[in-house]
């Protein structure tokens, strides 16, 4: 039956979310079965958005980019409010210099999402994005809501004081940098940027 292959596939996505690293098989070994089962069950047409997701991101994990893609265009089809699917479209497509694309998606991930430290990464990539189209004033206002979100992050600094530092704003790119050095100048992020 079919039927059973989606829901083996739902059972080893529901390990790799919950368990990741901390299970009996490998993690590698379970995204391998989740494939598996979700592959058969869609291609006799079994399948829904998470499947489809579940399946883009075995792909992208794979650096099959288009085939991603493919996936994830697929999940968003059944339900275009699925946050993750956006981030890892936003993630793609900047590796492929779209950066208009990257931003829609970046965009709609952070509005879905609803848990903070996702929201926060979505809110950092797209202002990142921003300020790769130039569009500085629009990343800076964005980046400040990320450091609302989550206060004092290496990464929102970071993308801030490039977005100062290209609009001349010196005085807010001296503040921002004692602040990102200030978070732990230890960090092993910070001397190697």
């Amino acid at each position: 039956n079919i039927n059973l292959h989606k829901s083996k596939g739902d059972y080893y996505y529901d390990i790799f979310i919950l368990f990741g690293k901390n299970w009996k098989v490998n993690r590698q070994e379970v995204l391998r079965r989740m494939y598996i089962a979700y592959d058969k069950a869609d291609k006799h047409q079994i399948n829904d958005y998470l499947s489809l997701y579940a399946l883009g991101y075995f792909h992208h994990l794979n650096s099959e980019s288009n085939k991603a893609i493919e996936y994830f265009d697929r999940s968003l089809s059944l339900d275009s409010n699925h946050a993750p699917t956006h981030y890892n479209l936003a993630y793609i497509y900047t590796e492929l210099d779209n950066n208009e694309v990257a931003l829609k998606h970046a965009w709609n991930a952070y509005k879905k999402y609803k848990y903070i430290n996702y929201k926060n990464d979505a809110c950092q990539m797209t202002g990142s994005i921003l300020g790769k189209l130039e569009r500085h004033e629009e990343a800076i206002s964005v980046l400040l809501d990320c450091d609302r979100l989550i206060p004092n992050t290496y990464y929102t600094y970071y993308y801030l004081l490039n977005s100062f530092l290209h609009l001349n704003k010196t005085q807010e790119a001296l503040i921002t940098a004692e602040n990102m050095f200030s978070i732990d100048w230890k960090s092993h992020t910070i001397n190697t940027d």
